[in-house]
């Protein structure tokens, strides 16, 4: 599994940098972009990463050749469907999530089916795009898994479900407004309070 959830890992850390770096600027106003304060070169510092052939583009090559040469998805594949299974035995407000994990895992399996089928340089042109699913499905079904014994970490992984695998879900999702407070304080939730805030608006 770690042959390819490394790199996958590190292509998501490079561009979460450069998301952390923005948020910094814009959470201090003005002052972001005031060269004496240093936020301007953190930003510069992190977009190096996801340009063409920065580390991001390295990494997402480096899932690429995993499952090319040591078929390293098949690992991948069996701990979503693992993760998936698990939810059986949790909230029914994580049949959702379950589904929407599954169809993105489907997706993601056809993608790599299709990899030594077609022209090598659109492979390699599409081995951010093919990451990416890897990535977001991953964390969609390990977040699931969680959630299957825990009606608060299901609400997480719900709202992740809506907001990263579903173009559509996120704007019917009333979860942070319902129950966004007792999530971050870690406050225990009861399944009936968690399938109220997973209804959508």
């Amino acid at each position: 599994l770690r042959r390819i959830l490394v790199p996958a890992a590190k292509v998501r850390l490079c561009r979460f940098g450069v998301e952390a770096a923005n948020d910094a600027d814009e959470l201090v106003g003005g002052n972001g972009y005031c060269e004496d304060w240093g936020l301007t070169r953190l930003l510069r510092d992190a977009v190096c990463h996801p340009i063409w052939e920065g580390s991001e583009n390295i990494c997402a090559l480096d899932v690429l050749r995993a499952i090319r040469r040591e078929n390293a998805h098949e690992a991948v594949l069996a701990r979503i469907d693992a993760a998936i299974e698990s939810t059986r035995s949790g909230p029914e407000l994580l049949a959702e999530a379950a589904l929407e994990v599954r169809s993105n895992r489907d997706a993601l399996a056809a993608h790599i089916a299709e990899i030594d089928m077609i022209d090598a340089d659109w492979t390699h042109a599409g081995a951010g795009r093919l990451t990416d699913l890897l990535i977001r499905t991953v964390s969609a079904a390990l977040l699931c898994e969680q959630g299957a014994s825990d009606p608060r970490k299901s609400l997480v992984a719900l709202r992740y479900v809506r907001q990263r695998l579903m173009p559509d879900g996120q704007w019917g999702d009333r979860i942070a407004f319902a129950a966004g407070r007792s999530i971050l304080s870690h406050d225990a939730i009861d399944e009936s309070t968690a399938a109220s805030a997973a209804l959508a608006a």
